[in-house]
């Protein structure tokens, strides 16, 4: 039997965290959530993640800030990030990526948009989700 994956949501709004958490759940996956970069990254290099979903515009410190802290964090630096926003054009510089997987989502995302990420990046396809449609 192989171990439940776990995600780590950092982002502010609450209404897309609890979203965000209800789909990965039905992806499978155990979530914690961080409210601030801040948070995140300590959250981040403090736990073992399967996945990371980052919304990119903080009330603290931006993703392009996250991302190099998580660069430099033993326990986060190669965990997959998928950056959400809800900006057209994301003002992010690739250099702070690092080696990790990487994806972006722009908000407002339909749910099968962000399972397909998920499943893309993670190569995760145990879905718990018995609709179809939902998929």
């Amino acid at each position: 039997m192989s171990k439940q994956p776990k995600a780590l949501v950092i982002e502010d709004d609450p209404l897309i965290s609890r979203l965000i958490e209800k789909i990965l759940e039905m992806e499978g996956f155990r979530i914690e959530k961080a409210w601030n970069g801040v948070e995140g990254c300590s959250q981040a290099d403090e736990g073992d993640f399967d996945l990371i979903i980052l919304d990119f515009h903080l009330p603290d410190i931006d993703g392009t800030e996250v991302l190099q802290r998580l660069n430099n964090a033993p326990r986060a630096m190669n965990t997959p990030i998928i950056l959400t926003t809800a900006h057209i054009k994301m003002p992010f510089d690739p250099s702070k990526m690092g080696d990790r997987k990487i994806a972006f989502i722009e908000k407002p995302f339909e749910r099968s948009d962000l399972v397909q990420k998920v499943r893309a990046i993670t190569g995760h396809r145990d879905s718990c989700s018995s609709d179809p449609n939902l998929q």
